[in-house]
């Protein structure tokens, strides 16, 4: 019996150690540390790419900079306090609102034609030229909305500008 709490002992500081081992990532072969998600590095020691704040407390290692796709200059943030690099006339630790005296133009700052769209399945749009109906239509006429018509599509390609 002594020699099998002696064995139990042994298993338990070996269970024991190989915890230790994971918790600290190291894979005794190469030496080369097991990472969190979000962390690289040959030592685990920096965020990847996107990602900041390192914290041996949290599972994925370090969060994500959630820089605003419009208003930054990029995906990367600062490593310690997660400020992202705005474009010009934005600011905001994510790059998400404009300076003072400008703006974020939206859908509806944009004027387009939907007669330029087509029906869900591909179709032309059906447009009228009735002024009565539509005073001042535009050189076309306008799109016009039916059982037989009851949705449109329109496409809009955004160009993308680093300037």
């Amino acid at each position: 019996t002594t020699s099998v709490i002696i064995i139990i002992i042994i298993i338990i500081i070996i269970v024991l150690i190989y915890q230790h081992l994971l918790s600290i990532s190291v894979f005794q072969s190469n030496g080369q540390c097991h990472c969190k998600p979000n962390v690289c590095g040959g030592t685990c020691s920096v965020c990847k790419e996107g990602f900041f704040n390192l914290r041996s407390d949290s599972f994925f290692g370090c969060q994500g900079c959630q820089c605003d796709i419009g208003g930054s200059a990029g995906q990367s943030c600062g490593e310690r306090n997660g400020r992202c690099r705005c474009r010009p006339n934005v600011e905001g630790p994510k790059c998400n609102r404009p300076r003072p005296d400008h703006y974020f133009p939206d859908q509806h700052h944009l004027k387009f034609e939907i007669e330029d769209g087509t029906m869900l399945d591909g179709r032309p749009v059906r447009f009228g030229y009735n002024p009565v109906e539509f005073e001042r239509f535009s050189w076309r006429g306008y799109a016009q909305m039916s059982l037989i018509q009851v949705s449109l599509l329109y496409q809009r390609h955004v160009l993308y500008s680093n300037t």
